[in-house]
């Protein structure tokens, strides 16, 4: 993203409610019958979030109240308005935060001389610290003790200082042992990310070496709550790489485990909380633990979330697993009151949600429909997917978008729309990538099939592409988007069955090779 763009960026993420603040706060500075700043985030909150940003644009569209050679100074001092803006109005500030504040008081406090005052507001920051395991701030807060000491007329100064002494020692310690932890996440983390395209045989190696340290031996070897915390999503996302999904998942149970039973830790940073039953919940769908799915759907949805977009975190979250819920349980779910639940959610979080889970939502959504054979409604959610074919975000989506585009048509009975699309939609997917053999052939496919008239021609057709989509899943591309529906779209034709009976055996066959 250009650097220019970084404001209108900034701008499209706010809320109707901060937007409002914003507004308050900036018609106690109007300066003269006008607030140019004013008129310049007027102007970029009414550009949609799919525009592309364009200074040259913006610049002429404002040129009557904001001349170019002020445009500059006057878009970065908005960009600092709205950011403190922000600051100032955060949703209910957390006790984190309160600790931070206490400790800024506590300065204050010194400066003045007011030292008691001092010596009572670095205690209960520390009491809170410890609890919530905020180590930096720790160490500041026995630094300022420390400076604090000397001018409360205690006697035994030097007590306090062996003590202070010890104190930073060990904070360092569970500091050094949280940093060892945190590292060989993201060590991990990062080779197991790479390996979903292609898992290459040293990366393996080099976890398994990793996880061998006897510090990922024992879990009591991690000496705070986070590092707990991390030593189950190391051990979880090594399980992942080895494939080990039932072992993946007891670690996300544990981890589960670990967040429920410290609430504190829940309240204070609810999102992580809320990522870490999502991915239990996943990981139970996937090695058929159903009922342990349906019982973290049901926690995640009785989370408490302070914010707006924190609300759009959990409900995208919650709505993404039901879908796959309704997709993979052995009972299909009411797929009409999940469909209408994810409509309504969209009405109420769609400002506040990132535009790459809001297209996954409408592609799992569309997927649903398509599985059950409701080709009508599923073109619906397909024509959303299709309206953001300027996205960034999620190409993958889109670009798979277009070629289902052609077979929801032809199931629907729109053959007339087939030659149309076939141009059209082949034009737009070449234009991002070069067609691979399948697309080709799915494309060329769909744009014969409504004057296959003849039987044996029209299943000997299907039978081809069906055996090209058959040998790119056994050569380990089972995780390419909608490889696997194509699939069983291709069996279902052929064997005479329902789309979802096929998907089901075919789920089943996965967890159970």
């Amino acid at each position: 993203m250009a650097t220019s763009a970084f404001l209108f960026a900034l701008v499209k993420t706010l809320t109707p409610d901060e937007i409002r603040r914003i507004r308050l706060d900036a018609s106690q500075h109007i300066i003269g019958s006008k607030n140019r700043y004013l008129l310049l985030f007027e102007y970029l909150v009414k550009l949609p979030k799919s525009y592309e940003y364009n200074e040259d644009e913006v610049k002429a569209a404002l040129a009557e109240e904001i001349s170019p050679r002020q445009f500059s100074q006057i878009k970065n001092y908005l960009d600092t308005f709205v950011s403190k803006s922000l600051r100032i109005h955060r949703g209910s500030k957390n006790k984190s935060d309160q600790v931070r504040e206490r400790i800024d008081e506590a300065r204050i406090m010194f400066d003045r001389g007011l030292y008691d005052q001092c010596a009572k507001r670095l205690h209960q920051s520390k009491r809170d610290a410890y609890e919530l395991e905020l180590w930096h701030e720790l160490l500041i807060i026995c630094e300022l003790e420390r400076r604090n000491m000397g001018s409360l007329g205690t006697k035994d100064i030097r007590q306090i200082a062996s003590e202070l002494s010890d104190e930073i020692c060990a904070v360092h310690d569970r500091m050094t042992n949280l940093h060892y932890y945190a590292s060989l996440y993201d060590q991990v983390y990062a080779i197991v990310r790479c390996s979903f395209d292609d898992t290459r045989e040293g990366d393996v190696m080099l976890v398994k070496d990793l996880i061998l340290d006897k510090r990922m031996h024992n879990i009591n070897k991690a000496k705070s709550l986070h590092a707990q915390k991390f030593f189950c999503k190391i051990r979880a996302q090594a399980a992942m790489l080895f494939k080990e999904y039932e072992e993946a998942c007891d670690w996300y149970a544990r981890l589960v485990e670990l967040w429920q039973g410290n609430p504190q830790h829940s309240k204070e940073s609810p999102r992580g909380y809320i990522i870490v039953v999502t991915d239990y919940a996943g990981f139970c769908l996937r090695v058929g633990r159903y009922e342990e799915f349906a019982a973290a759907v049901y926690s995640l949805q009785k989370i408490a979330v302070p914010t707006a977009r924190d609300a759009a975190e959990l409900f995208q979250n919650v709505a993404h697993l039901k879908l796959l819920g309704a997709l993979n349980l052995p009972k299909l779910e009411d797929r009409a009151h999940v469909i209408s639940e994810l409509d309504e959610g969209l009405k109420l979080h769609l400002a506040g949600m990132n535009p790459a889970r809001v297209l996954a939502l409408y592609h799992n959504a569309m997927m649903l429909l398509f599985l059950s054979g409701d080709f009508r409604s599923a073109i619906n959610w397909n024509v959303l997917i299709i309206s953001e074919r300027k996205s960034s975000a999620r190409r993958d989506i889109i670009v798979f978008a277009h070629l289902l585009e052609l077979v929801l048509h032809y199931e629907a009975g729109d053959h007339d729309l087939i030659e149309r699309l076939y141009r059209n939609n082949r034009r737009f997917i070449t234009q991002y990538e070069k067609l691979n053999d399948y697309e080709r052939e799915l494309l060329n496919l769909m744009r014969r099939l409504p004057a296959l008239i003849d039987k044996s021609k029209f299943h000997g057709a299907l039978k081809q592409l069906r055996g090209t989509i058959a040998s790119l899943l056994a050569s380990g591309m089972r995780d390419r988007l909608g490889l696997e529906e194509l699939w069983c779209w291709l069996e279902s034709r052929i064997s005479s069955r329902p789309i979802a009976e096929v998907y089901r055996e075919l789920k089943q066959e996965n967890r159970n090779p």
